[in-house]
């Protein structure tokens, strides 16, 4: 495993959940790749349905942006982002935790919504999801963050409430099994 993870951030990958619509928030045009973070953006300034043109649900874009924090924070909690550029652990956790509380709303069962993610990264290890080139340009991101909200977010998100219902009943039968 790398010492520092940051250096192959920067230089070697777009993270997905970062695209902008707005070329003038981050100098550049859209069409050219922007590698690791490319835009600081504070917790203030996310909204609710906030989402770039290539995906339909804002849902999509709070579950992508979450994920790829969770993965930052991750990094940070094991010291692996050492004198980085990259946002710091505070920012990560922020955006973590106001992500959450964004689908938590656009969620038909906001109570419950930590079962239905619990839910969604467990179907993240199937074989749909697998990247197998680097995401080192928007239109391989693009492809990734849109076969997640096809294939993940969508075919879940009417079902949202008997989802639930089911996982729940498959863990307690989990738990009588012990």
């Amino acid at each position: 495993m790398p010492r520092n993870y940051a250096e192959h951030v920067k230089n070697s990958i777009c993270l997905p959940g970062l695209i902008s619509n707005d070329p003038i928030e981050s100098g550049q045009p859209n069409n050219k790749s922007r590698l690791g973070y490319p835009s600081m953006k504070s917790v203030q300034e996310s909204s609710l349905n906030e989402k770039p043109d290539h995906l339909n649900l804002s849902i999509s874009f709070r579950f992508i942006h979450m994920m790829i924090h969770a993965v930052l924070l991750a990094l940070h909690e094991l010291d692996l982002l050492d004198d980085s550029d990259l946002p710091n652990r505070d920012y990560c956790r922020e955006h973590f935790e106001n992500d959450y509380k964004f689908l938590c709303q656009l969620s038909t069962e906001p109570n419950q919504c930590h079962v239905w993610l619990f839910k969604l990264i467990n179907h993240l290890i199937d074989s749909n999801f697998l990247q197998e080139d680097c995401l080192n340009s928007n239109e391989k991101v693009i492809e990734f963050e849109q076969r997640i909200e096809n294939k993940l977010i969508i075919p879940h998100i009417d079902l949202i409430t008997e989802e639930i219902r089911k996982y729940k009943l498959k863990y307690e039968q989990f738990l009588r099994q012990k």
